[in-house]
């Protein structure tokens, strides 16, 4: 999905676009040993005939090259997938372990991971870390709150900017991580704020209170591209 598309007519949704703008951004300047051959495609039976060698706890697929089962210290099956990166590099991606999927399953989701190498260089290993790093809206908003680009607003703007997200935003997307950000769930943020579940009453100063509250009169305006409305 294209998050930078996602359109709604709520002020703090814009500061959001304005954080996720500032992601896209920054990140626009960054960014084998023996092993036994089983005779026949690897099966559940073939599996439970293998008589293997402590020292070579690993069986190829002579059927689904790159397809490997590994035996493990507890008897179970770990399914593999050994490959190279388009740049040459050796890897391993654990597809699953026996205790999970079975070795037809696991051949299934083999063959569609190795074709995608083959023809698109896709890198399963690199997408795993990728979507263990990947950002949540809370990381996203910490980021861009501490930004340069923020602090280039003026102070009240920064006030009342930060208390848009913090107050709205945070509570009802905060845990979502950036990739998996869906128009759906905009939409029901949206009416969350609409109906008034962010309202609350917050302690700012020694003597000073924040009423925060929702409603249709929280978006006076939409985005930039004046667009009215979720989207």
């Amino acid at each position: 999905m294209i998050i930078k598309d996602i359109y709604v007519d709520l002020m703090p949704f814009a500061m959001l676009k304005l954080a996720i703008d500032y992601y896209v951004e920054l990140n626009s300047f960054t960014r084998q040993g023996h092993m036994s051959k089983s005779p026949n495609k690897i099966t559940k039976k073939v599996l439970d005939a293998w008589v293997f060698d402590e020292k070579d706890p690993f069986l190829w697929d002579p059927c689904l090259q790159g397809f490997v089962v590994r035996l493990n210290a507890n008897g179970s099956y770990s399914f593999l997938v050994k490959y190279r990166t388009k740049y040459g590099d050796r890897r391993t991606y654990t597809v699953g372990k026996s205790s999970a999927i079975t070795v037809d399953q696991a051949r299934s989701q083999a063959e569609k991971i190795l074709a995608r190498i083959a023809l698109e260089g896709f890198d399963p290993l690199e997408q795993k870390q990728s979507d263990r790093n990947a950002l949540t809206i809370n990381e996203l908003l910490d980021a861009y709150l501490t930004s340069a680009k923020f602090q280039e607003k003026a102070k009240s703007t920064q006030s009342t900017d930060a208390g848009r997200l913090n107050r709205h935003i945070r509570p009802l997307l905060g845990k979502v991580r950036l990739e998996q950000l869906t128009p759906d769930q905009v939409r029901k943020a949206f009416a969350g704020i609409r109906d008034g579940k962010t309202a609350c009453s917050v302690k700012t100063k020694p003597r000073g209170r924040a009423r925060v509250s929702g409603g249709e009169q929280k978006a006076p305006r939409g985005w930039r591209s004046g667009c009215s409305g979720p989207y």
